[in-house]
């Protein structure tokens, strides 16, 4: 009998965790669908894919330059950027002088590419994480979303990879500091996987 009502003591521990678990993660994936539903996203993915498609002429290796280029004008008003002369570090706070302000322009994060490029790598990041998680999983995943999201998902890599190689490419979006030395390996680790899986699947939802 004692044994039996540890067995039963333990189940009902696991169920207290495991029920509000699945329902946060449930939650999670719910509002996940609601932003990829949403104009900012689409706002989003629209700017990104314009940036590859017209700044980069579809070509990667323009990508580090052309983000670097918007990067400096629409977050510093840094314009008429020499490609054949590298901004450095110490040329950017020259331009702030010291001044918050300077920093803040007049930016609309809908229009502006680091906002909407981290609100994607912020997604797909996310996206991954229900990927990987036993109240979500791939299956689920595989359902709602398609191989059409590789090739967005491959741009954003490339430029966290850009970002990764250039001090000045760190920002936070506080604007407390200059410039914030945040690292997009991790992410990248997740985009990387997630493209892995979504390069192969279906085209379209509901094939």
């Amino acid at each position: 009998m004692d044994f039996i009502q540890t067995i039963c003591s333990v189940l009902g521990i696991f169920l207290a965790w495991l029920i509000p678990e699945k329902i946060k993660w449930d939650d999670n994936y719910a509002n996940l669908v609601s932003l990829y539903q949403s104009y900012d996203f689409a706002i989003a993915v629209q700017g990104i894919t314009e940036f590859f498609a017209i700044d980069c002429e579809s070509k990667v290796e323009n990508i580090k330059f052309q983000y670097k280029k918007r990067f400096l004008s629409e977050i510093y008003g840094m314009k008429n950027i020499d490609k054949n002369k590298d901004v450095e570090l110490k040329d950017v706070i020259s331009k702030l002088n010291g001044d918050n302000e300077t920093c803040m322009l007049q930016m609309d994060a809908d229009k502006t590419l680091h906002f909407q490029r981290r609100l994607l790598s912020q997604f797909y990041w996310n996206l991954d994480e229900c990927l990987k998680s036993v109240f979500i999983r791939k299956k689920t995943v595989l359902k709602d979303f398609t191989k059409g999201e590789a090739n967005l998902i491959r741009i954003l890599y490339l430029i966290n990879k850009a970002i990764d190689e250039d001090e000045i490419l760190y920002k936070d979006i506080s604007c407390e500091e200059k410039v914030s030395q945040k690292n997009a390996k991790g992410i990248n680790k997740s985009l990387a996987r997630l493209y892995s899986v979504l390069k192969n699947t279906k085209r379209y939802i509901g094939e």
